[in-house]
């Protein structure tokens, strides 16, 4: 019974230890910090609305930069998805954020998308492509699901494709997502 009751006490002897040393700590945090009263009272009418000045104008710059950010990364997100689209190899995106008033909190809205296609190149045009194979029971039409963008899909439904895609995933109206190919311009 001994050894049951020594472990009883090391562990009541432990709590003690722990409580003796955040007691302190917790009551640091909780002192209000110590600020002569005569510091409140020599800053000015002046210095007060200088200082406050300065902060909206550092809350303007913020909120610029924070919407620059909000932009760019925005294209990067619409490049990227435009980019799975089958027969896509590359896009270039541009985003046109709606007008905004800094008063306001949040960055703004997206008033249109430009996105302008560029198709997949081949990187190995000495081998010709393989054609593709359908094994069904019935002598009909080749599988209507073909994803080859040359083939049955082309460019204009890959151009649809795209826009329907960005505007439903990002909130936004097909209106709003104009979607071209590079040569079309």
């Amino acid at each position: 019974p001994l050894k049951e009751t020594r472990r009883f006490v090391e562990v009541v002897f432990g709590l003690f230890v722990v409580a003796a040393v955040l007691n302190p700590v917790v009551a640091l945090f909780e002192q209000k910090p110590f600020l002569p009263q005569d510091v409140y009272q020599e800053v000015g009418a002046e210095e007060l609305e200088a200082i406050l000045s300065r902060g909206e104008e550092l809350q303007r710059a913020a909120a610029v930069e924070a919407r620059a950010v909000y932009g760019k990364r925005l294209e990067d997100q619409i490049r990227t998805m435009a980019c799975l689209v089958p027969g896509v190899g590359a896009a270039v995106v541009k985003v046109e954020q709606e007008a905004w008033d800094p008063s306001l909190q949040s960055v703004g809205g997206v008033e249109r998308v430009f996105i302008t296609l560029r198709p997949e190149e081949d990187d190995n045009q000495s081998i010709p492509p393989v054609e593709r194979v359908y094994v069904s029971s019935e002598a009909d039409e080749p599988d209507p699901g073909n994803r080859n963008p040359e083939g049955r899909q082309g460019r204009e439904e890959a151009r649809l494709r795209v826009q329907e895609t960005i505007a439903s995933f990002f909130g936004l109206r097909k209106e709003q997502v104009i979607v071209s190919w590079e040569n079309e311009r």
